[in-house]
């Protein structure tokens, strides 16, 4: 995906911006994210899983983070509906990424783990996440960078807090 010319569209918008908008960092989050997703999404597509969805990673994350988690509590952490998370869950079972073992305290439900393989291509998509992510920062300094982050952390947490997620 060639995104020169959206880069270049996005860097006017923002350079004719010339008071502060509150709308703002709203605008960049969702612009920065989707930037590095369609990066990420090429790495994806590399590794042979063009076929599922980019957002398949997020819940390969929280595995690895979480793993042993259940379908429902992995639909709270990823922010995604429960039918969404059901489709990808059947698709990464399918592709042999995660699987679905009894919890040891409820037989009734199930439980979802990272397979060997699952956890080989999330390691490489970290791996490659950061190569981005190394790539788009690197005209920030560590400091600026450490503030972003934190900032963005205490928004994020604030807002789960507000909305009960």
């Amino acid at each position: 995906m060639d995104l020169t010319h959206y880069f270049f569209k996005s860097k006017q918008l923002i350079q004719s911006q010339t008071k502060p908008s509150k709308y703002l960092l709203t605008y960049l989050t969702i612009r920065v994210g989707k930037l590095l997703k369609a990066k990420i999404h090429n790495h994806w597509v590399a590794a042979g899983f063009g076929h599922l969805p980019v957002t398949c990673i997020g819940l390969l994350v929280d595995l690895l983070h979480t793993d042993g988690i259940s379908q429902q509590d992995l639909a709270i952490h990823t922010i995604n509906d429960k039918g969404n998370v059901s489709t990808m869950v059947r698709s990464l079972e399918k592709e042999k990424l995660i699987m679905r073992k009894p919890d040891p305290k409820d037989k009734r439900s199930k439980k979802l783990w990272l397979t060997p393989a699952g956890h080989t291509i999330i390691t490489s998509m970290m791996e490659a996440a950061e190569l981005e992510e190394n790539f788009a920062t690197e005209v920030v300094s560590e400091a600026e960078l450490l503030c972003t982050k934190n900032t963005l952390k205490l928004i994020y947490q604030n807002l789960y807090q507000l909305y009960n997620i």
